[in-house]
């Protein structure tokens, strides 16, 4: 059952500012979530395996190459 004068779509207008706010962190988070399922404290059984370990890496590289290309890039004299 859909309520009238209900406007759709209103939802998108705060996802994409706390999707943004929160990409920066996600390469910290999938660090983290490496560095806590290898340590000793985690069961061997559940810890990572070696394709789980280097997969990460060449998606953080690119990451971090794509951030720094997009900060180089950005128009400074238009923001400031």
């Amino acid at each position: 059952m859909r309520r009238e004068g209900r406007r759709r779509g209103r939802g998108r207008a705060a996802v994409a500012p706390a999707g943004a706010a929160f990409l920066p962190f996600l390469p910290f988070l999938a660090g983290t979530l490496l560095r806590l399922l290898d340590s000793g404290r985690t069961p061997r059984e559940w810890r990572n395996g070696a394709p789980s370990n280097t997969m990460p890496a060449p998606a953080g590289l690119l990451f971090l190459v794509l951030c720094v290309k997009q900060v180089w890039d950005h128009p400074w004299s238009e923001f400031f």
